[in-house]
């Protein structure tokens, strides 16, 4: 079980990241787990910059839309918690 101020503190990183700033974090724990949040951090990243992007295309945001929702079902089943970023 993770604490509060440690999923704060994930949250904070895991933004960040998704913005595009440099971070540096080291995750322990099950190797499933940890794949699970890194998969959710990299579409939510995908996302963010295709919505950046100019002359995207619906299906392409549909495409990435889709990606990040599958990484949000397996986040919520590894850690019983929603991603909201």
């Amino acid at each position: 079980m993770v604490s509060k101020n440690k999923w704060q503190l994930l949250e904070s990183v895991a933004a960040a990241h998704i913005l595009g700033h440099k971070t540096h974090i080291k995750l322990e724990g099950n190797p499933r787990s940890i794949q699970a949040f890194k998969v959710m951090l990299e579409s939510s990243r995908d996302l963010y910059e295709t919505l950046n992007t100019s002359h995207v295309t619906m299906d392409v945001i549909k495409k990435k839309l889709d990606q990040k929702r599958h990484a949000a079902k397996d986040f919520f089943q590894q850690f019983g918690r929603e991603w909201h970023l």
